[in-house]
């Protein structure tokens, strides 16, 4: 039967309480039958966690004006985890604290005029886990960061081990989500985001195998509650050891239905949703649904939940997980005749089998959605029509017309963080076999955070340029707004054009095609400037060079506009001449100064072995040279005639010692 552990008036600390948490109900109000209760008060603001042994942490308010944390394991019997007055180094405790199996206590409270996390662990030993002012860097183990904790939710949860989860504000207008190891006191960031408002204390867990899940976009319904009692706006994830995987989120296409909500609810996810062996459950809505599931955001009738809610399950995988954002996957007509296909290959170099979880973002034709693979240890898989592969695998894509749009894959499990790759070949068929360009699956290192360039475009008889971009962030991150300047490479020609932002969702895809001959432009010889406006979001950009004939194609990475470190020099790893093959240089200046680069050609078809020669750039220059070993002999740098096979490297350098500014590149 229940058990009455503590009541208004009843005696504990040698003293009677009056209130529970933040409750300021006391003998005049309505729980001794006069006056009203308290109308800021919320249930929240009591209620805790029970340990498997029936113990339960509950801060109390007292007759003598104190406040005390007390572990009750019956009724009348306590343990104090924390008194303010007196002695007692606490002059404030937040209403909030929770227990695990072994009676250790989290809460909050000010001491020193600071407000700081604890941690209790019988008979009588307290920790702090964290203080407002810390910075994170350093409670990381690493050197300071600039970046401190700003105020504490006031719920924090803690497994059997000792170890504590909670959620920050920070230093500037952000917040996140934090994992304490009780062994090292070091602290770990979870998740972060530039917003204050959109993360609950209670939307963060962890079990015993220090797995977290947590819940991002809360909704809070009032200034006094520190929950989410709405429906979450973002996605739910797993995170260990620095390691994040998702599990479902608003946009995901589940079942052929778009997710429109979570309910991740409040104490129903704090050590509910998320079992030991790190499975994650959590109702959701779909389609147009009321997301509160109650009707009470639009008609209340029976339609306002035709297909909702439902039930979701995701369990998180052991090892290592990496995210890789492959820039476009198609199945789509291009110019000339040419229909365009992309092969998927997927390797696992590792020495354990992977997880992988797939994010598909239409750009055109077909819908959005999720799907799950995996991928044995030391195995490589090619997929010949990715689209194809992704619409058998559930997600409704549709079976004809265009299709194309941006892939995230997960892979997770893996013995080691290096040990997966996703390479894709986009091609069409040619009569000699098949024309086109290969990249690859960009991990989190090479997305842009800052400005870059994209440079050799052009526009002409022969070849025709495109430019892409793309959000890489997950749903947390929002959208992010860029801008793409075309700067024209011909001195002779000087101009420079911002074009229209353009705002991108995650995962979201946008292609300026002929860029050099777009929003009112005639140039033949050009490069472009990335930059973001707005939005905080991982993005990536490139370019594609096509033929105009065959639509063979080059792939274009952006060039750090502003790297920390200085470029001593570049190395071009083969410049050809052959009777099928030649290479052509791009050379570009994107700095307002003139270079002279000093340049080595190694080849044994050279007399020597090698020759010496500069080549000088005036300011924003970009120099496309066909042939090169051809433009070579015309300068006279090399001699004789075309025939012998020329292949070796070229060493290009500067008399600064620092190429910042320079871009150095070649097709063959």
């Amino acid at each position: 039967g229940n058990e009455l552990l503590v009541t208004l008036g009843s005696s504990v600390g040698g003293t009677a309480v009056v209130g529970f948490g933040n409750d300021v109900d006391n003998a005049t109000s309505s729980s001794a039958g006069g006056g009203s209760n308290c109308t800021t008060c919320t249930y929240n603001d009591i209620d805790g966690l029970i340990s498997s042994a029936g113990h339960v942490p509950v801060v109390l308010r007292l007759a003598d004006a104190t406040q005390g944390v007390y572990n009750f394991s019956a009724p009348g019997v306590s343990t104090q985890v924390a008194r303010t007055g007196g002695a007692n180094p606490y002059t404030a405790l937040s209403p909030r604290a929770s227990v695990n199996n072994v009676d250790q206590v989290a809460f909050k409270g000010v001491s020193g005029g600071i407000s700081r996390l604890f941690r209790f662990t019988p008979p009588a030993t307290t920790v702090t886990v964290a203080s407002v002012g810390d910075d994170l860097g350093v409670r990381g183990g690493g050197p300071a960061s600039g970046v401190t904790f700003a105020s504490f939710g006031n719920f924090v949860d803690l497994n059997n081990l000792g170890n504590l989860v909670f959620q920050a504000k920070l230093s500037g207008v952000q917040e996140g989500f934090y994992y304490w190891d009780g062994s090292t006191g070091l602290i770990k960031e979870v998740f972060r985001k530039a917003d204050t408002n959109s993360l609950a204390p209670e939307m963060i867990t962890l079990n015993d195998a220090n797995q977290v899940a947590y819940v991002t976009g809360s909704k809070t319904e009032g200034a006094t509650e520190d929950h989410s009692a709405g429906h979450e706006t973002g996605g739910a994830f797993f995170w260990k050891a620095g390691s994040t995987q998702k599990a479902i989120g608003v946009g995901d296409v589940v079942g052929g239905n778009t997710v429109n909500g979570l309910y991740a609810q409040h104490q129903s996810f704090v050590r509910r949703q998320l079992n030991s062996v790190s499975c994650l459950a959590t109702a959701y809505t779909v389609a147009t649904d009321d997301t509160e599931m109650d009707c009470s955001e639009g008609d209340p009738s029976a339609t306002c939940h035709t297909k909702s809610p439902l039930l979701f399950i995701s369990c998180a995988t052991s090892g290592p997980a990496i995210p890789l954002s492959v820039p476009i996957v198609l199945s789509s007509a291009g110019l000339n005749g040419s229909f365009f296909t992309s092969e998927l290959a997927l390797t696992n170099r590792g020495s354990s089998d992977a997880s992988i979880n797939y994010i598909y973002t239409a750009a055109f034709g077909g819908s959005s959605g999720t799907a799950a693979d995996n991928l044995a240890a030391g195995r490589q898989k090619i997929v010949p029509d990715a689209i194809a592969y992704l619409r058998a695998l559930g997600i409704p894509l549709g079976d004809s017309g265009n299709r194309g749009g941006t892939l995230r894959v997960f892979f997770s499990g893996l013995s080691s963080t290096d040990a997966a790759a996703a390479t894709v070949r986009t091609t069409t068929a040619v009569p000699e076999g098949r024309a086109g360009l290969a990249y690859a699956g960009l991990g989190p290192q090479k997305l842009i955070s800052g400005a870059a360039y994209i440079c050799g475009l052009r526009q002409n008889l022969f070849d025709r340029s495109n430019v892409a971009l793309i959000n890489a962030g997950s749903s947390p991150d929002g959208d992010v707004t860029l801008r793409v300047t075309v700067i024209s490479g011909d001195p002779g020609n000087p101009r420079t054009q911002a074009l229209p932002d353009v705002t991108l969702s995650p995962g979201g895809f946008n292609q300026i095609s002929g860029i050099l001959a777009s929003n009112g432009l005639n140039l033949t010889n050009g490069y472009v400037k990335v930059e973001r406006v707005s939005g905080t979001a991982p993005f990536y950009a490139y370019g594609v060079i096509n033929d105009q004939a065959n639509s063979d194609g080059s792939f274009v990475e952006p060039v750090p506009a502003s790297p920390s470190a200085a470029i001593t020099g570049a190395t071009l790893p083969v410049v050809v001449e052959t009777s099928a093959f030649s290479t052509e240089l791009v050379v570009t200046n994107f700095f307002g100064n003139p270079r002279t680069l000093t340049c080595t050609y190694v080849a044994s078809a050279l007399s020597g072995g090698q020759v010496a020669f500069n080549l000088t750039l005036l300011p924003n220059e970009q120099q496309i040279l066909p042939a090169f070993v051809q433009v070579l002999r015309s300068r006279g740098v090399i001699s004789g005639g075309p025939g012998a096979t020329f292949a070796g490297a070229l060493f290009v350098s500067d008399a600064s010692g620092d190429l910042r500014g320079v871009s150095v590149g070649a097709r063959t």
